[in-house]
């Protein structure tokens, strides 16, 4: 199986001879001082192209000795071709190699010590900013128990030949030089930047943007404005009633028909949108990255592995960070029990408040070595060629363009009532409205998860925000803020939604005071918001997040003052009374058209349950809102997890997938 690069001998000496003899015979003569210097240019080369066959003929009998065979390294070569990535990482990626043993046999062909393990103390911090990672070689430098600097190194078959030209001329270098593998280096230059990598992902955004921090809940004339209107409203409306009542119909009129409005464009944009994508071609791959934030997730840790496992992307352009917290052991036990392939691996985050998801996402994202990032929660099952789509749009958009969002599909809408409701909701948000208002421009409130982002546009505007708990709507804002754009998906990612009013209310009250928080930093400069957004997208957001906030909140007002009217039968209350019910009627029509027309697979008894009881889930949302406003006061950034179990067999296919999209296939629990 051993192939030879090695030309023949004396090669340098017969071209040599022929160029002489060549140059002998032309019309012209050529002083030998000037033939001489071409003679030098020509040995050097040939002399390289020498070297270069010795180093591949030793490359390939090490590769040999380890067990990789020659089929082996040709499909590694031409998989290395596509990729970009170089053979050894695609021998390692594919399990043709085990990155130890090759790291540990290229030492002793070097005559340099192997080193498994680096102390994070030692790495000389002011020498290492970032880890150098030019091409295939990882570098860091630290310092030996002598004082001496250390060059720790794991080159790959391009470094390998600079190092050993190193050694050849100065042999005491050896002495200097650690070869070791790369997620040696990862390791333990992760661990050296832990402390620095929390303060940023807790601190950074507050200390480079504090106007776009929810850290403080209220700016000061938020806090006076807020606390006069809660002061002077009950006041108001007992001495003035109905010209209180006047001026809050009025206001809240126009909101909401601003809101209706919306939906009816978003309806009209999906009809026009119905139609197939075929699958993406990709010819080059970046290096992507995959964060998914765990906390109590044991549970679920073999389905989430293998749904991660079937990600269409080459193995040595891709990572996947399960992103745990340093005292979770159980997640991070059921993961390591699990087993996962070797582009695969665990980011502990340091115990410290804010115990959020953003802080971790903030904290992963300093180990992230990809061009591009994507968010995935634990449940998720994303369709496996949507790298590739978010690739493919990536590379042809403008340069703004900074996220994308995928559509989040939830299978368990026959296991309950609240499921059904929840399935309803999310196909209207991510399939109606998200597309209509990335088709117009207006700040998309992302979700969490699936979303797909450029690494320099999201280090640009500060991360996460980790005190904000719904930090993707608001990272969705800052975006365009800042000056890029987002846009949507159409290969979906599958997840289950809660089932149980015990699972849905806290993660509802959680959104709520999110987008409660969001509204709050984003209008602490209302005039510059206008300025930044202009006036007709900063209008929309106001409404469409206004929406999100006031509509649940006003939902049992308005009934509690229907009551009342009804009750007094005062001919200006039940004026009021039939504005408040002919706006309800028009957004509950408004938001059913939208939702059938992103649910059509759905049968019609399942259409009828969620038309009839639409009216019940929106107080139960009232509720939430509510409880959101007092979670606002006295715990504004406390993060109520969501407890998350495997998918049910009868839950993983998705029956109700997206129109016009490619069909995933199932990803169920593995087994």
């Amino acid at each position: 199986m051993h192939r030879e690069f090695s030309p023949q001998s004396a090669g340098s000496a017969a071209n040599a001879n022929r160029l002489q003899e060549k140059t002998a015979s032309n019309s012209y003569e050529l002083d030998q001082s000037s033939l001489e210097p071409r003679l030098s240019i020509i040995n050097t080369i040939i002399a390289r192209r020498q070297q270069s066959r010795n180093r591949k003929s030793t490359l390939y009998t090490r590769l040999n000795s380890l067990g990789v065979t020659h089929d082996d390294y040709v499909a590694a070569v031409n998989r290395s071709k596509q990729s970009a990535a170089s053979v050894i990482q695609e021998l390692i990626s594919n399990y043709a190699l085990c990155a130890e043993n090759y790291y540990r046999k290229l030492a002793v062909d070097m005559d340099v010590a192997f080193v498994a393990s680096i102390n994070p103390d030692t790495i000389l911090s002011d020498m290492n900013d970032d880890l150098m990672e030019q091409g295939s070689i990882f570098q860091i430098f630290g310092r030996g128990a002598d004082g001496v600097s250390l060059l720790y190194v794991s080159p790959d078959f391009g470094a390998e030949g600079s190092i050993s030209e190193l050694l050849d001329r100065d042999p005491d270098q050896k002495k200097r030089i650690r070869i070791c593998t790369p997620n040696t280096i990862l390791v333990a230059l992760e661990s050296k930047k832990s402390k620095s990598s929390v303060h940023w992902a807790t601190n950074g955004l507050q200390q480079r943007h504090p106007d776009l921090s929810a850290k403080q809940v209220f700016a000061p004339w938020q806090a006076f404005v807020l606390g006069v209107i809660c002061a002077a409203l009950p006041v108001c409306l007992f001495q003035q009633y109905l010209l209180s009542s006047l001026a809050i119909h009025v206001v809240s009129s126009l909101l909401f028909s601003l809101v209706i409005l919306i939906r009816i464009a978003a309806l009209r944009s999906l009809k026009r949108r119905n139609s197939p994508i075929t699958m993406p071609s990709v010819t080059h791959f970046p290096k992507y990255s995959v964060l998914i934030a765990l906390h109590k997730e044991a549970t679920i840790a073999r389905q989430l592995v293998r749904a991660m496992s079937l990600l269409d992307w080459p193995p040595s352009r891709l990572e996947v960070l399960y992103v745990c917290e340093a005292d979770d052991h159980d997640t991070i036990e059921a993961l390591l029990a699990v087993g996962f392939p070797r582009h695969h691996r665990i980011i502990k985050v340091p115990a410290g408040k804010p115990r959020t998801k953003p802080k971790a996402l903030n904290f992963a994202l300093k180990a992230c070595r990809g061009e591009f990032v994507v968010i995935y929660d634990a449940e998720d099952r994303p369709h496996p060629q949507q790298l590739k789509e978010a690739w493919s749009k990536f590379s042809t958009a403008s340069e703004s363009l900074a996220c994308l969002q995928a559509p989040l599909v939830v299978t368990n809408a026959p296991s309950s009532w609240l499921s059904r409701m929840f399935a309803f909701e999310y196909a209207a948000h991510f399939k109606g409205l998200l597309p209509f208002l990335a088709e117009t421009g207006v700040p998309l409130p992302l979700g969490g998860t699936s979303n797909h982002f450029k690494k320099s546009a999201l280090e640009a505007v500060g991360g996460w925000d980790p005190h904000n708990v719904t930090e993707d709507a608001d990272l969705g804002i800052r975006f365009y803020r800042f000056g890029f754009k987002c846009d949507v998906l159409h290969l979906p990612t599958l997840e289950d939604g809660p089932e149980t009013f015990k699972e849905w209310y806290p993660q509802r009250t959680r959104w709520q005071k999110g987008w409660m928080q969001t509204f709050l930093v984003q209008n602490r400069k209302i005039v510059q918001l206008f300025d930044i957004l202009g006036k007709r997208n900063a209008l929309n957001f106001e409404a469409l997040l206004a929406g999100f906030i006031l509509s649940p909140l006003l939902y049992i007002v308005s009934i509690l003052m229907a009551a009342y009217s009804i009750h007094t039968l005062n001919p200006a209350h039940i004026a009021f009374t039939a504005i408040d019910l002919s706006l309800l009627l028009m957004g509950y029509f408004c938001t059913i058209a939208l939702g059938f027309e992103c649910v059509k697979k759905w049968s019609f008894k399942e259409k009828m349950i969620v038309a009839i009881t639409l009216p019940i889930y929106w107080l139960l949302l009232s509720a939430a809102a509510w409880r959101a406003v007092y979670q606002l006061v006295v715990n504004p950034h406390y993060w109520e997890k969501t407890p998350h179990r495997p998918v049910a067999a009868n839950c993983a296919s998705d029956d109700h997938d997206i129109s016009g999209t490619i069909a995933p296939p199932t990803l169920g629990a593995a087994q």
